[in-house]
């Protein structure tokens, strides 16, 4: 990945975690309980696919496999980076 593109990813990232941290704060514990509850599920659901891209990476070292961190919304495996929330 370019530099130029790893620093939008990562501000990206940053962005999508200030805007989620500004709603956190206002919500009730009900919703962070919910909110927590639906993340392990779908950790529980996606855990074998999760396991075996690892693995990808490991493999590789964790260097270059998927050069576009955008590559992954596609499979799923993590909330999308271009247009976070």
């Amino acid at each position: 990945m370019a530099a130029n593109a790893l620093e939008q990813y990562a501000g990206s990232i940053a962005t999508a975690a200030r805007r989620a941290s500004r709603r956190l704060a206002v919500s009730s514990g009900r919703q962070r309980d919910d909110a927590i509850r639906a993340i392990a599920a779908s950790l529980r659901e996606k855990a074998s696919v999760l396991i075996a891209e690892n693995a990808k990476d490991l493999a590789t070292g964790g260097m270059g496999l998927y050069s576009d961190p955008c590559s992954r919304v596609s499979m799923g495996l993590i909330t999308d980076p271009c247009h976070p929330l």
